[in-house]
């Protein structure tokens, strides 16, 4: 239905926990400065946040509808036409490969955002990227499934702590990767060898908290104590300014 020239009505926020695989899905934008424009896809999967250096707290949602520069901060839109999600990237090299943040989280972090100003995020400090058997497989170094970490945060609480980056830089089938660091296989007792089960025990943690680390350092397990800090502004605007419309990531690394 068609409005009166001049008005404008308020967009419906939808439910992105609430989102299926095969969904059909609208993306809108203004792509390459052309007008608004509008492409459509269904949510292909979730994932990790694509920028290497991003906070690794929340599952982005992966669609097959086109997203271009210009897309960026546009909806995405359920056959419902309520909004499940804001556009964000696409995959370097990829197909039909664009993410959207859920509208869940952005729901969240307006709520903070009126609260305190800013965001809140548990700070650990480190980014890494989850080693696979595959990988495993090719080194005769003692190695296992977890976060090997490649960088420690100046003045962060892994750095406190003790935890070591890699420095051994290795190129494996065009990808890098940084050897020599701790790799960390559980948080609390619990498993995080996994993509999945790292945005699940992160996701959970609290400012303040203190968690018990299980590394693998030199071949030997070890537990070490962090009290996790609140997240630096500078933190969480790492990677957004560098580029104030869309990019292209290689979903790499992940960042707590």
């Amino acid at each position: 239905v068609g409005l009166p020239k001049g008005h404008r009505t308020t967009a419906q926020l939808g439910d992105s926990d609430r989102v299926e695989i095969g969904q059909e899905v609208v993306a809108i934008g203004h792509p390459f400065g052309l007008g608004y424009a509008l492409t459509t896809g269904v949510v292909s999967g979730f994932g990790t946040p694509p920028e290497p250096r991003a906070t690794f707290h929340e599952r982005v949602i992966q669609t097959s509808a086109a997203i271009n520069p210009g897309n960026s901060g546009g909806p995405l839109v359920d056959t419902g036409g309520r909004v499940i999600g804001i556009n964000s990237a696409i995959l370097a090299g990829g197909q039909n490969i664009g993410f959207a943040i859920p509208i869940n989280t952005a729901k969240t972090v307006m709520a903070e955002l009126r609260t305190h100003g800013h965001v809140i995020r548990p700070w650990l400090g480190i980014a890494g990227k989850m080693l696979s058997e595959e990988v495993i497989d090719l080194f005769a170094i003692p190695l296992a499934k977890g976060l090997l970490i490649v960088h420690i945060d100046d003045d962060s609480p892994a750095q406190k702590a003790g935890l070591r980056a890699g420095v051994l830089s290795v190129t494996i089938e065009g990808e890098p990767w940084v050897f020599g660091g701790d790799i960390l296989v559980a948080v609390n007792g619990l498993d995080v060898t996994t993509v999945e089960q790292y945005m699940r025990v992160f996701t959970a943690l609290k400012v303040g908290q203190t968690i018990t680390l299980s590394i693998l350092r030199n071949g030997a397990s070890q537990d070490i104590t962090v009290t996790l800090q609140e997240q630096p502004l500078q933190q969480l605007a790492y990677g957004q300014a560098k580029v104030p419309g869309d990019a292209e990531f290689r979903p790499i690394h992940l960042r707590s």
